[in-house]
């Protein structure tokens, strides 16, 4: 298992038989590598992560006022504007996009939130990278 055991023993925790964490090249750093093939709709794995209030490197942002630090896994995932992965913050929980072939990364879209009044809801939608001015964005902006 990717995770270390604080964080519980559920099977469909990232697990070292299916994933890697390695480099990608100097401008990327590092990334999520599979080593099993995902059909569109597969699940790749439960994520989980300790929740803080704060930003830091690797955290992936929950609702308004929280984030999910995971330095194991998910704070690894690479951007692209051609995702194969879909990260789902509320049921937490990582998804194949599209047909992923062995030894590939995983790749998603950044995402931002929209929260309701009460902050007890986090709703994600896709941010429009061109506008956060992502690597990439003049890509996803044409497309």
């Amino acid at each position: 298992m990717l995770y270390p055991k604080t964080f519980g023993e559920n099977p469909l925790f990232p697990q070292a038989c299916n994933f890697a964490v390695v480099p990608k090249d100097n401008n990327s750093g590092f990334g999520v590598i599979t080593f099993q093939a995902y059909k569109p709709g597969d699940l790749l794995a439960i994520v989980t992560g300790e929740m803080v209030s704060d930003i830091r490197q690797h955290t992936l942002q929950v609702s308004k006022r929280r984030h999910m630090y995971d330095p194991y896994f998910t704070g690894y995932l690479l951007h692209s504007c051609e995702p194969n992965v879909s990260l789902n913050m509320k049921k937490m929980t990582l998804t194949a996009l599209k047909e992923i072939k062995r030894e590939s990364f995983c790749l998603w879209i950044m995402q931002k939130l929209k929260t309701s009044c009460t902050d007890s809801l986090a709703v994600v939608v896709p941010a429009n990278p061109a506008v956060a001015g992502l690597p990439g964005a003049r890509k996803c902006r044409n497309k």
